[in-house]
């Protein structure tokens, strides 16, 4: 797999469910244009991260209290 499909790869993930690893990925997109045998490894250590904690990611929860403020019921977004 070539370094710059790798990386767009990684690049979706992180902007779609493991923003964990957004830095990492953000760093390793400076070297697109000529990769080394270095950035290899980095990006395959973030591979290898983002496999051993494959349970980890997003989870967007929607809590809706009611209050009452001066009588007046209002429904909040927690």
């Amino acid at each position: 797999m070539p370094y710059a499909e790798l990386v767009g790869t990684l690049l979706y993930l992180s902007t779609c469910s493991r923003t964990d690893i957004t830095h990492a990925v953000s760093q390793l997109t400076r070297f697109i244009s000529a990769p080394t045998k270095q950035h290899w490894n980095e990006a395959l250590g973030v591979v290898r991260f983002v496999a051993g904690t494959i349970d980890y990611g997003l989870v967007f929860i929607c809590v809706l209290a009611i209050t009452q403020r001066r009588g007046a019921q209002q429904l909040l977004r927690l």
